[in-house]
């Protein structure tokens, strides 16, 4: 909720915002062991004070320092919403924050058609010895290895696998693959299916 009213606040700056130069009041710090450094300001409109604060970015955070005033953005309606001008979040920010809620939807989605792929590959699908031949480290761990085998019409096929610990080259294995597009191959057994008995 918090970021979804973000969101709708720098986009109404970024739309209705005037521009307005605030005075530099002061600094903190934040965050965890103080490592974020906040700039608080005020600004008048309309012979009214207000004030406001910011995360400063790393970058900036010399040249602030040094300057007695700071370009702000405010909302005519409402100058209570304010920011300043020079870390302006891109849109692409602020869409990313109303696209997180989705990242659920969308994991669910892709485990779905894993797990239609898996039971299409058993109620088709071919079995067939496959044969390690080539296996490398990946770089965040486990080993990715490729595989061909020979489907029931003689074709040779290739497939990648992978697997925590390193396979030998020549290694055999089971897969199971679609007759109609031997592309669509999987190492059986399944990670969720296995045949009955």
């Amino acid at each position: 909720m918090k970021g979804a009213h973000q969101f709708q606040n720098r986009a109404a700056l970024r739309n209705e915002g005037i521009e307005a130069t605030a005075h530099v009041t002061g600094f903190s710090h934040a965050g965890k062991h103080g490592g974020i450094l906040v700039v608080n300001y005020s600004f008048v409109i309309n012979e009214i004070s207000f004030t406001g604060k910011a995360d400063v970015p790393k970058v900036l955070e010399q040249d602030i320092q040094q300057s007695p005033t700071l370009p702000i953005r405010y909302l005519p309606s409402n100058p209570t919403v304010n920011q300043p001008v020079a870390w302006d979040q891109p849109p692409i920010s602020s869409w990313l924050m109303l696209l997180l809620p989705m990242l659920p939807v969308t994991i669910g989605i892709l485990m779905l058609l894993s797990d239609r792929r898996e039971r299409r590959l058993l109620a088709e699908g071919l079995p067939a010895i496959a044969t390690i031949t080539k296996s490398y480290l990946l770089s965040k761990g486990g080993y990715q290895s490729n595989y061909e085998f020979r489907t029931e019409n003689g074709s040779v096929e290739t497939g990648t696998n992978s697997f925590v610990g390193p396979p030998e080259i020549g290694t055999s294995f089971c897969v199971v693959y679609l007759p109609q597009n031997p592309k669509r191959n999987l190492p059986y057994p399944l990670q969720d299916y296995r045949l009955d008995q």
